[in-house]
């Protein structure tokens, strides 16, 4: 029986496939308008608590998944099961079980990719489509394939160990508020807490990726937010998302990085305020 939100708060549910996902659910019990968190490659749904409070005091619910392979979120031992497809139907589970409507989709990285694929290949009409520091295609460069090559094998190979290399958990974002894209800190703790293996086969999965045929089928209200100084996906490719999405607006920060939920929390969250007021959301 699907249920509506009564009660706020922490848990996990088991998706179409088994796997538990970890999400949290606070705000106005009464609050008639949902924005829903999906973070970036290496995160948590803690990367977003400046964003939830914020937007929280407004009046909204709000809703952060750890995506599956990371935080509290289970890990399966199969490379095929990190895919942009597979984790958007994670998101589906949690849209559908608890019949959320009216509701504001966020991405940062490959968040946002899961949220391209959600909205053009789901029955998902989000209000409105938050795009941060995301891409729809990794470069086609001979170098990326022969590291997926690697990558799937590396991924394969892990997965047969009867251990995980690392410490699943939450490691609080806002630690790494002020790193650049390359901060080895950070990194190093994203792979340690998101386990070598699950890291593996995301990035295996996520470079293969190619959602260019997904953009025209995007169709709700969408606001793409980019950093001009990002150098994990060049800003070149947020001109080509606004161009390819119908109905898109592209706001770059030419200061920001790709880690701008962290670096830049009040400018980001005054953006998508004004742009939430704009199309009336």
């Amino acid at each position: 029986m699907k249920r509506a939100i009564k009660n706020f708060k922490s848990g996990s549910f088991a998706s179409f496939d088994g796997t538990r996902i970890y999400y949290e659910m606070s705000g106005k019990s009464n609050s008639n308008k949902t924005m829903l968190f999906l973070h970036g490659l290496g995160g948590n749904l803690t990367a977003w608590d400046p964003q939830r409070k914020y937007f929280e005091n407004l009046g909204y619910t709000t809703i952060a998944i750890d995506l599956r392979g990371h935080g509290l979120s289970e890990r399966p031992n199969d490379r095929a099961k990190y895919t942009p497809e597979i984790i958007a139907k994670d998101v589906l589970c949690i849209i559908n079980d608890y019949k959320i409507n009216n509701f504001v989709l966020v991405g940062h990285c490959i968040g946002g990719m899961v949220a391209l694929v959600l909205t053009a290949s789901h029955n998902v009409k989000p209000k409105a489509l938050v795009l941060i520091a995301t891409t729809y295609q990794l470069p086609s460069l001979a170098t990326f394939v022969e590291r997926l090559k690697i990558l799937d094998f590396s991924s394969d190979v892990l997965n047969q160990l009867p251990f995980l290399l690392g410490k699943p958990g939450h490691s609080p974002m806002k630690q790494f508020k002020g790193t650049h894209d390359l901060s080895p800190r950070r990194i190093l703790s994203d792979i340690f807490n998101t386990t070598v293996q699950s890291y593996i086969s995301l990035c295996s999965n996520f470079f293969n990726f190619n959602g260019r045929k997904l953009l025209s089928k995007i169709n709700c209200p969408t606001l793409i937010i980019h950093g001009g100084k990002d150098i994990v996906f060049p800003a070149k490719i947020a001109p080509k998302l606004h161009k390819y999405i119908k109905n898109s607006k592209l706001v770059l920060l030419p200061n920001a990085n790709h880690i701008l939920v962290l670096n830049n929390p009040d400018e980001l969250n005054c953006i998508i305020n004004q742009y939430l007021k704009q199309i009336k959301v």
